[in-house]
């Protein structure tokens, strides 16, 4: 399912200025979930927050729907790259 939210800062981050700005925030993504999958057990499944488009969420949906978002844009960049190494080729 295309899920798509209008642009806003709520939604949409500033671009990195740099490849080193775009690694570190990475890291910094990867070391907050590690930070927080720990306390998921203890915030009770009844308790939810509203997606924009997905309905409510609990704490454990919300964890796992940023792994899928990441999947999302990895599938995104595996198609711009082989549209860009068709239009070299060509």
């Amino acid at each position: 399912m295309k899920v798509h939210v209008p642009p806003s800062p709520q939604y949409t981050p500033k671009q990195p200025t740099s490849t080193e700005e775009l690694s570190q925030g990475f890291l910094n993504i990867v070391e907050r979930m590690k930070a927080i999958e720990p306390a998921l057990d203890g915030i009770p499944a009844e308790n939810s927050a509203p997606h924009p488009r997905m309905g409510a969420f609990n704490a454990k949906e919300w964890f796992c729907i940023v792994e899928m978002h990441f999947r999302h844009h990895l599938k995104q960049l595996r198609s711009l790259q082989q549209f860009i190494n068709q239009e070299a080729a060509s």
